[in-house]
């Protein structure tokens, strides 16, 4: 019990840590942010779980793990599962998902509808989708999984690699299309 309190816990602090962060700064890489914060939280909460009784001083004994090794490794893959399965899911939904973000663009239109052309220039608050690919475009080279040469776009050996692998994730998952 001691291990599922402490990782709500740790949760709830990750999420307000993080909206703070996100409010008082725009950080340039926002899921580096939210990795790091994540692994800031969880050698807290290690600390925490290591520094309190195993009762918390509330606890009834019949709820009290004895096997510390267990609880801290239930600590740890639920604080996981609450990072990894939902708050980074969310975040990338959210900020990321680009269907969801034509959605938003047209319900925050003035009149709630736009023409395919006004969707194309006003994605992104106004970037536009030209600067949406231009961004993933950079992104990968930077992340040197593509190469761009006069004006051309090959995979690198780590980006075919890569590309290679979730093509046969998608395939052995059926979601190619």
């Amino acid at each position: 019990m001691k291990a599922v309190l402490l990782a709500t816990a740790t949760s709830v602090a990750y999420l307000i840590l993080l909206t703070v962060g996100f409010r008082l700064s725009r950080p340039a890489r926002r899921a580096r942010l939210m990795v790091r914060l994540f692994f800031f939280t969880l050698s807290a909460a290690t600390v925490v779980y290591y520094a309190t009784p195993g009762d918390l001083g509330f606890i009834p004994a019949w709820l009290i793990e004895p096997n510390e090794g267990f609880g801290l490794g239930l600590l740890l893959f639920l604080c996981g599962t609450s990072f990894f399965g939902g708050i980074l899911q969310l975040y990338s939904l959210t900020d990321r998902g680009f269907s969801l973000r034509i959605a938003i663009e047209i319900d925050n239109s003035a009149d709630r509808s736009m023409t395919v052309d006004e969707v194309v220039r006003s994605y992104s608050a106004g970037k536009g989708i030209n600067w949406m690919y231009q961004k993933r475009i950079d992104d990968l080279t930077r992340q040197k999984l593509i190469e761009v040469i006069d004006n051309e776009i090959t995979p690198t050996v780590p980006g075919a690699r890569v590309a290679g692998g979730f093509s046969w994730l998608r395939q052995f998952l059926r979601v190619a299309g």
